[in-house]
């Protein structure tokens, strides 16, 4: 059943097996809330995530430009709730979302540099 309950359950379980920070109880608070405005495909991707683990690769394409969740975590070094919420900011405000995502490549360069 999906409830906050569940959801603070899963959210714990899933960072103690992917090695993550455990999630504060604010974040897991916000998070919840944030679900229902969300895309229907991110709010299944993030449950199913949650519930086996595995990781669905999202994908769209913007002025012929592709992005998808398996790249955000490579090219972004982003793990994959933050991949998913940041696809999701792009199908839903595409030009500061990418504008965003551009200044933060530089950055994520730099510092891989």
């Amino acid at each position: 059943m999906r409830t906050f309950e569940n959801w603070k359950q899963l959210l714990d379980k899933r960072a103690a097996q992917e090695n993550l920070e455990p999630f504060p109880e604010a974040t897991q608070v916000f998070l919840w809330q944030e679900l229902k405005h969300k895309t229907a495909q991110s709010v299944e991707a993030i449950w199913k995530w949650l519930e086996t683990g595995e990781k669905t690769n999202l994908e769209l394409s913007v002025n012929g430009i592709a992005y998808s969740t398996d790249n955000l975590q490579s090219e972004f070094g982003m793990a994959y709730l933050p991949a998913v919420l940041t696809w999701d900011w792009i199908v839903r405000e595409p030009e500061p979302a990418i504008q965003a995502l551009e200044r933060n490549r530089t950055a994520h360069q730099l510092k891989r540099e």
